[in-house]
């Protein structure tokens, strides 16, 4: 009899397991709260032309020659995690930093003046730091099986320290008459509004590469500090939604 009994919950536990491992899986399947994490790295650019061509409608009324350059793309980086609602929504905190950027000018001028020649040169180098700051965003999730298309909308915090050196001088027959130089620095933040979508395929159940497009305004209280980006990133998923 006790043999009997032995065996017999034996065989009922055994038999249980798969039924209670089925259970598990469903409710964990129909878990609403998921938990991603993400690495993004990302080639950023930006109309750097646009710098330039203010430079120049100035450097055109007074009859100056005008070299500009100034940085079009940079490095991008940032990583996030984001909790997911019904796997089709999700709130998400990240960091995100944006490489510097420079502007180098130089401008001259020459006229003659009676019997004088009058020369005036104008050089400038502009240093933007690079961005970083804590973003924080909405996004939309529409899974389809492996594939997984996003959007995302939300805002960033950045800061940024940037610089400028100015110098003018001026000639008369080529003898010098006047130089002067300037340099500032300032501490640049905001909060800025960004943008973005892309897809994620998911190669096992936890792991999943990504790629997508996004957005980036930095706008900050000087015109230094005025830009737009538009990244292109790549990176990795690990969680479950």
């Amino acid at each position: 009899m006790g043999k009997t009994f032995v065996v017999a919950a034996a065989l009922g536990f055994i038999s249980a397991t798969p039924a209670r491992a089925q259970e598990i899986g469903a409710r964990t399947a129909e878990n609403p709260v998921g938990l991603l994490f993400d690495v993004d790295f990302s080639a950023a650019s930006r109309e750097g032309s646009r710098d330039c061509g203010t430079l120049a409608a100035s450097a055109r009324q007074v009859g100056a020659t005008l070299t500009c350059d100034a940085t079009s793309r940079m490095p991008a980086w940032g990583f996030s995690a984001t909790v997911t609602f019904f796997r089709y929504a999700g709130v998400q905190i990240g960091y995100l930093e944006v490489g510097q950027m420079r502007l180098r000018a130089d401008a001259a001028a020459q006229v003659v003046a009676d019997s004088f020649v009058l020369g005036s040169t104008f050089a400038e180098d502009r240093l933007f730091g690079a961005a970083h700051g804590v973003t924080v965003l909405g996004v939309v999730r529409v899974p389809l099986k492996r594939v997984v298309p996003f959007a995302e909308a939300g805002a960033w915090r950045w800061s940024a320290a940037s610089s400028s050196h100015s110098q003018i001088a001026n000639t008369v027959d080529a003898a010098l008459t006047l130089a002067d130089e300037h340099e500032t620095r300032a501490s640049e933040r905001g909060w800025d509004p960004v943008f973005g979508g892309g897809v994620e395929f998911w190669v096992t159940r936890y792991f999943a590469i990504d790629a997508g497009i996004r957005a980036v305004a930095v706008g900050g209280t000087s015109q230094r500090a005025d830009h737009r980006f538009t990244a292109v990133s790549f990176g990795v998923t690990v969680g479950r939604s």
